[in-house]
């Protein structure tokens, strides 16, 4: 069957008739979750490829473009290692996927881009059809507990309990019973405290804290109690322990941001979120995953502690392509392509000068 491709904005129909259709859409392929991205970077250009078969728009492919010192380079999509890829319904065929990644390597030439990255989904990560092969190829570990059913809040929790490491068993329970507070809160006074704890979280750590533009940029795209929540954890004092902010699509829950004042570190409250959360979820939106979000396979200590909530592996892939006339990554140090592409990935660093 011969596809046709065509370009549009992710709040275009065609793309809205993928997204709806296709079982393995995450989050990062919603509209509101692209929108925010073209919130963050207004300078980088957004686009989506769709592919027609008879008329129907049967599969899709988000796109995201930044201009740099190295020339142009495309994400899909870019910022913390969003999935991107190929979002498709149970009618595209593997011809519609392949011309899709044809159109995307042309697209590419016609630009002039330097490096392209396609993240792939961790729930289809077989579905990047091309006969070009990546030029480098980076693997991560994404991670999902399923949620299960239940008649009552007390077996939904057991029911979650089960499934739980024992020590994780252990930590939850402590949790709980070390009397915190557990509410959600629609205030910009409890975005801004998220915020400014994940940056001292990060910080103690030596991480890449989002910025507090990026929280901003949640309450201005997303709408609360439907797209996100931020969890709280405080004392019977009133002192902040823990927060959470996690998003909601479709059948999943989105493990965004959590933190923990270093204080309350050893009393567990972040555990008794993730339960709260979980069980809040699986209750009141019949929600069906908690996506943990990648994990580099060199990050033992983040897998093990995600793994004992009973998850499920799901691995994927950055596939990277470097096109003709693209500086040679052995002259190029990770300063100059973090300052030239925030939020973009270009190459992998190991391949770099420094």
């Amino acid at each position: 069957m011969r596809s046709r491709i065509v370009e549009v904005s992710s709040g275009d129909a065609l793309y809205k008739d993928v997204l709806n259709s296709s079982e393995h859409a995450l989050f990062n392929h919603s509209e509101r979750y692209q929108e925010f991205l073209r919130r963050l970077m207004p300078a980088c250009e957004h686009s989506c490829l769709v592919a027609m078969e008879d008329e129907a728009p049967v599969a899709a492919l988000p796109l995201m473009v930044r201009h740099g010192p190295f020339g142009p380079v495309v994400n899909s999509l870019p910022f913390y290692g969003s999935h991107g890829g190929i979002i498709s319904t149970e009618q595209a065929s593997e011809a519609s996927r392949r011309a899709l990644v044809d159109a995307f390597h042309q697209r590419n030439a016609e630009m002039g881009v330097s490096w392209a990255t396609l993240i792939t989904n961790p729930l289809a990560p077989d579905n990047v059809v091309s006969d070009r092969p990546p030029s480098y190829r980076d693997e991560r570990i994404g991670q999902f507990t399923p949620l299960p059913k239940g008649a009552s809040r007390a077996e939904i929790e057991e029911s979650l309990l089960a499934r739980c490491h024992q020590k994780t068993r252990n930590m939850i329970r402590k949790g709980l019973k070390a009397g915190y507070r557990i509410s959600h809160d629609p205030s910009r006074e409890a975005m801004e405290e998220l915020a400014a704890l994940h940056l001292e979280n990060m910080s103690a750590i030596g991480g890449l804290a989002k910025s507090r533009e990026v929280f901003k940029a949640i309450r201005e795209v997303f709408e609360y109690d439907v797209d996100y929540r931020v969890y709280r954890a405080e004392t019977v004092e009133g002192e902040c322990a823990s927060l959470m902010l996690v998003f909601y699509f479709k059948g999943f829950v989105e493990y965004f941001t959590p933190c923990v004042a270093g204080r309350h570190r050893s009393g567990q409250p972040l555990s008794a979120l993730i339960l709260t959360a979980m069980a809040d979820a699986a209750i009141e939106r019949g929600s069906e995953w908690w996506n943990w979000g990648g994990t580099w396979l060199t990050q033992d200590g983040v897998y093990h502690f995600k793994s004992r909530w009973g998850t499920q592996d799901r691995r994927y892939h950055y596939c990277i392509w470097a096109y003709p006339g693209a500086p040679e990554p052995a002259v190029l140090t990770r300063g100059q392509l973090a300052d030239g592409y925030p939020h973009f990935y270009t190459l992998p660093y190991g391949v770099l000068a420094s």
